[in-house]
């Protein structure tokens, strides 16, 4: 049985567009799909019925002005927002859809619990409940509380969710991945007595060399973007010990995390990671 693992990565996970148009060419026909956070939110579209035609043609008419109601402010002591748009969103798409109620291909988001630290399979359920609890980035949303449990974004424990494929006994695994791994290059950098507060050129660069573009350094930021830093570390020790057959990586350093407006050039990198992959690919399907 066939497997597809689409990792987070916000608005870099709009390259999983192309990799899914990619894999259809291909004759890839997923049985499984198992998604982490924006990994999740595509993957549900797809496991849903919408092509990658039809996804591409959603992300193409999102602009700033829709990004910005995604994520109207609604601090709280959980969360910038409470998410009650995206849920708005994904409830009107999804029309009461549950999980074990899709009959083409399996389904399964993967979020965390903050209480225990597990990593928590979503098999069953609503599926916009399942794919909100995927995407809770810790500080951007409020967390889903459910059945006793506290549940944000799946990337915490596992940001490319092979290990979910394999414990379900599926043996031929595709696994995408669009967050940087690289590690930072050493700067040099240092602090004259009295400049703590301040931003000196030398971390700016520091930050450049990360691939963050126009970084605003604010307490959000410079949170999140420790946990994608963290994110990277974690990808690589999973991978090593869960290894799919064939693993994508498109190079999305050029989309910011909340680029979700640039999802045209994110499906072409997709989809050309994926045909750079092609001999693989067709031959596992051929085994």
């Amino acid at each position: 049985m066939n497997a597809l693992v689409l990792g987070g990565g916000a608005a870099k996970g709009l390259a999983h567009i192309g990799v899914i148009k990619a894999l259809e060419e291909l004759g890839f026909k997923p049985d499984l799909v198992v998604g982490c956070s924006m990994g999740s939110l595509v993957g549900s579209f797809y496991v849903a019925g919408m092509s990658p035609d039809e996804m591409l043609e959603i992300a193409k008419v999102v602009d700033r002005k829709k990004i910005a109601h995604f994520f109207t402010p609604h601090p709280s002591l959980a969360g910038f927002t409470d998410g009650k748009n995206v849920m708005k969103f994904l409830q009107e798409f999804y029309n009461g859809k549950r999980i074990e109620e899709l009959k083409e291909k399996r389904f399964i988001a993967v979020a965390t619990d903050l209480l225990t630290g597990e990593e928590i399979m979503i098999k069953e359920g609503p599926l916009y409940l399942a794919v909100r609890a995927s995407i809770a980035i810790p500080g951007l949303f409020t967390p889903v509380y459910t059945k006793g449990r506290v549940l944000v974004d799946g990337g915490v424990v596992d940001p490319v969710p092979v290990r979910g494929a394999r414990a379900m006994g599926y043996e031929k695994v595709i696994a995408v991945n669009v967050l940087t791994r690289e590690r930072p290059e050493l700067v040099e950098f240092g602090i004259e007595e009295g400049e703590g507060t301040e931003v000196n050129d030398s971390f700016l660069r520091f930050l450049h060399k990360n691939r963050i573009n126009k970084p605003s350094l604010n307490l959000f930021n410079v949170a999140l973007y420790s946990v994608y830093a963290m994110q990277g570390a974690i990808i690589t020790n999973n991978l090593n010990l869960y290894r799919p057959d064939v693993f994508i990586e498109p190079d999305t350093t050029s989309i910011g995390l909340f680029d979700y407006d640039k999802g045209e050039h994110a499906f072409e990198l997709g989809y050309n990671a994926t045909m750079e992959k092609k001999q693989e690919i067709l031959k596992l399907i051929e085994n």
